[in-house]
């Protein structure tokens, strides 16, 4: 799916020569929700190469691509520590697959729900907040209208956006992605774009 950026032009001119800069940003395939939680803990507070290091290794510990819930609420802590994973985020994915398993809810069920229905739902399980199920919403189910205030790489690509010397609050940039509903996750995206080309200086 690629993002519809011509919607978000259109409501902030400013874009177009950012969308020229690094092109249509295309999303990939919806995933399946347990896994891509697991995967967004795993990834929390980390930076992608050291995230991804982990998640690999992770990974490596199990026969198949991925744990099934049963697999990885079976997976002794130390085990999970092992790999890289810190014990609260042991305990965090555990939990996960303990929801999955005892709530059976499908990619199908969430495409159902709104995204504050999502919210609701996955506030209750230990270790997920805000910022994870904003990339939950943008990433697993593609949702169009989500800004993650909480991301750093966001609050990079947003300060140079808008050539600030400091890093924005969340409340002034939760005010000025305001303009850019129903396509928030569009300016998100690119965001983070510019962040990773800041990366290069």
């Amino acid at each position: 799916m690629k993002l519809p950026v011509n919607n978000l032009i259109e409501l902030d001119p400013r874009f177009k020569e950012v969308i020229e800069k690094f092109g249509v940003i295309e999303l990939e395939k919806k995933t399946d929700p347990y896994k891509s939680l697991v995967k967004a803990i795993i990834y929390q507070q980390l930076s992608g190469k050291a995230a991804s290091t982990i998640y690999k290794r992770f990974l490596n510990l199990y026969p198949s691509k991925h744990p099934t819930e049963s697999q990885l609420i079976s997976t002794e802590l130390h085990v999970l520590r092992s790999v890289g994973l810190s014990n609260r985020k042991s305990e965090y994915i555990k939990t996960i697959a303990k929801f999955f398993t005892e709530n059976k809810i499908s990619i199908k069920d969430f495409e159902k729900m709104s995204d504050e229905e999502i919210r609701k739902q996955l506030i209750t399980i230990k270790g997920i907040g805000h910022w994870t199920i904003d990339i939950f919403l943008m990433f697993t189910l593609n949702r169009l209208d989500v800004f993650p205030v909480l991301d750093l790489g966001i609050k990079k690509g947003f300060a140079k956006f808008f050539e600030l010397k400091n890093m924005p609050s969340e409340k002034f940039m939760i005010k000025k992605a305001n303009k850019w509903k129903p396509f928030q996750s569009i300016a998100a995206h690119y965001f983070w774009s510019i962040a990773d080309d800041l990366k290069k200086y």
